[in-house]
């Protein structure tokens, strides 16, 4: 019998696909550069949905109960003595990011993920970005350079390359093994969701569609 699509693989390729048509936007001007920076954090907070899923499928047994609550965004977690308590604050976007990276980076401490890399820097930029788009304090918070875009792109490239691909592996070593690894020693990266190579590759090469170039 032919296998059913995969949900996961199908809304990141639409998320995916949203940034690529935006990269093509004409003329390229304040309105259509927020318009690709909004379809770039929409695919990262998508993925990253995705990614805590995964990970609260495959590591159930090694996540406390407050990362659990974590990934969940769940605001309440049931403590060891029966008693409920509160994650202490909202986890805004980046936060969240970093948090699953590290449950990432703790869960396979013998991948080599590389968060030293330009990549990474530009990630977190680019969900700094977000948040000055959603909470402008004056006019100029509104504009988005092409700079900051193709940061965006290679912040997301580094997100799909080294966090998301981590899990894919681990993801079928489950299914073959039955374990992911031991339990969680320390807190914060990201990473889950089986990402489209072509989709990843089709972004890498988007800025030729388009060409970027600083502003």
């Amino acid at each position: 019998m032919p296998q059913s699509p995969d949900p996961t693989i199908s809304l990141q390729s639409v998320l995916l696909g949203d940034v690529v048509r935006a990269l093509t936007f004409e003329p390229r001007d304040d309105s259509t550069r927020r318009a690709a920076m909004h379809a770039f954090c929409a695919a990262i907070e998508g993925i990253l949905w995705m990614l805590q899923c995964d990970l609260l499928n495959l590591a159930t047994q090694e996540l406390s109960n407050s990362q659990r609550a974590i990934l969940r965004e769940k605001p309440h977690i049931l403590r060891e003595n029966g008693k409920v308590g509160r994650v202490p604050s909202k986890v805004n976007l980046r936060q969240r990011v970093q948090f699953s990276a590290a449950i990432v980076a703790a869960l396979r401490p013998n991948c080599e993920i590389q968060f030293d890399a330009a990549g990474w820097r530009d990630l977190l930029a680019t969900l700094d970005v977000r948040d000055r788009l959603g909470h402008p304090e004056k006019e100029s918070d509104l504009d988005v350079t092409d700079a900051e875009l193709e940061a965006a792109r290679i912040g997301q490239i580094w997100f799909l390359d080294n966090i998301i691909a981590v899990v894919q592996t681990e993801s079928r070593a489950v299914r073959e093994n039955g374990s992911f690894t031991r339990s969680v020693r320390r807190t914060a990266p990201p990473a889950s969701l089986r990402v489209s190579p072509r989709m990843s590759g089709t972004l890498a090469s988007s800025s030729s569609t388009k060409a970027i170039t600083p502003t």
